[in-house]
């Protein structure tokens, strides 16, 4: 009688519980969005224009970098954890920008103003995967949107580097750690379990926090609705864009590389799925090849995985 007691006393409490916890977790969430987060600063902006350009101006690109001194010092250090050492002996921009690659460089602008305790990877899988992930979609993001003739072309890297925003809370909440504190399979993006675990999904979040950004209403879309781009405000094709990219990211887990695989026509069916639902203008020949950049992988950002070679897609032109 006693143990059919407990059970049934067990069975009331866990709902409540649950609850409970949910509901500390969301006041936690809540807390480190009223703390907020400092902005990205106008200069990422202007220096994603300026990157964006054919050829690149460097004397341009120079005199944001150097005008603020953080973002210069970010840059440095970014070559020096790509070149192995502890400090970069490199002098000039224009040996940094050769050395990161256009895309690196922009990531490592784009990230700079955050905590740094969200860009320390060491002994954290959840903030290497999260980055890795961001940074391959805002690559994948800037190819779609120049085949799919998006304009402007500078919004197509930072939205989809952003499109994850609403995961900064949650990850700060589980690198807190306490008794309330998510797990990290939370950084993988699961909204319905994050609406189970926190009361709010990232996708939330990460509108919440583009407005208080003061993000253009482009960029809140692709936040709130890269999950669901049928139903972003007036069809987006930014968020189209972005969704497309996000989903070819994220199917690399699942899918082998290209390459390596024994079946490489079912592969390519898959890739074209995702393609032909959300950019269906995009040519088969596109496709095939945008299969074969995912399947051999994007290589991670600076200080998020081993040194590798710049320059994926291909040399830009610059003036120095």
């Amino acid at each position: 009688m006693g143990a059919s007691h407990d059970s049934r006393a067990h069975r009331v409490a866990g709902p409540r519980g649950r609850r409970q916890g949910r509901a500390q977790r969301k006041a936690q969430l809540l807390a480190v969005l009223r703390r907020g987060m400092a902005r990205p600063s106008p200069a990422v902006f202007e220096l994603n224009r300026l990157l964006c350009a054919s050829p690149v101006d460097l004397g341009k690109v120079a005199a944001v970098v150097e005008a603020d001194s953080a973002l210069s010092r970010a840059v440095w250090e970014a070559c020096a954890r790509v070149g192995g050492t502890a400090s970069w002996p490199g002098e000039s921009l224009d040996e940094a920008i050769v050395l990161l690659g256009i895309d690196r460089f922009r990531f490592v602008a784009s990230v700079q103003s955050l905590p740094s305790r969200l860009l320390n990877p060491a002994g954290s899988d959840m903030l290497r995967w999260f980055w890795r992930h961001s940074y391959r979609v805002a690559c994948l993001s800037d190819r779609l949107g120049r085949w799919s003739g998006y304009f402007p072309v500078e919004h197509l890297f930072l939205a989809g580097l952003y499109h994850d925003l609403g995961m900064l809370p949650i990850l700060e909440v589980v690198l807190n750690g306490g008794s309330a504190a998510a797990s990290p399979r939370d950084a993988r993006g699961d909204i319905e379990q994050e609406r189970r675990r926190f009361g709010l999904d990232h996708c939330a979040l990460g509108g919440l926090m583009g407005i208080a950004w003061d993000f253009p209403p482009a960029f809140i879309d692709v936040c709130v609705h890269h999950h669901d781009p049928a139903d972003s405000y007036g069809a987006s094709p930014l968020t189209r864009i972005v969704a497309a990219a996000d989903a070819l990211a994220r199917s690399q887990d699942h899918l082998p590389r290209v390459a390596a695989s024994r079946n490489p026509p079912a592969e390519s069916r898959a890739f074209a799925e995702i393609l032909g639902d959300l950019l269906p203008h995009l040519s088969d020949a596109q496709a095939r090849l945008l299969a074969h950049v995912v399947g051999e992988g994007l290589g991670p950002p600076p200080g998020f995985g081993d040194p590798i070679p710049a320059g994926l897609f291909g040399g830009v032109e610059l003036v120095t």
